[in-house]
């Protein structure tokens, strides 16, 4: 697992990401992305994230569950772990488990 921990990857996020019948899949990986830096950044953890997968068919609807996975320039990985909570709307929660 090098580097990250639970600690340096917590927390839940709310986005609002509706697109056209889905999630806006490139939105969700940009803001995905930008999150796991932050709080590794915070952790005081010399890593940059290098990737994000998110999968391309995550359907708007309330209680759709889908998984991202985020690559960091150490060689490590973490994976963020979402439910769609209102899929009128397209809000979106995710918490990262380091892999």
């Amino acid at each position: 697992m090098g580097n990250l921990s639970a600690a340096a990857l917590a927390g839940a996020i709310a986005l609002t990401l509706a697109a056209c019948g889905g999630i806006d899949t490139g939105k969700l990986e940009d803001e995905v992305g930008s999150d796991a830096q932050k709080q590794v950044d915070a952790a005081g953890i010399d890593a940059t994230v290098t990737s994000v997968d998110c999968p391309d068919d995550i359907k708007s609807e309330t209680g759709e569950e889908f998984d991202c996975h985020v690559s960091f320039s150490d060689g490590t990985s973490a994976t963020a772990s979402g439910e769609v909570t209102d899929g009128d709307d397209g809000d979106v929660e995710y918490k990262f488990t380091p892999d």
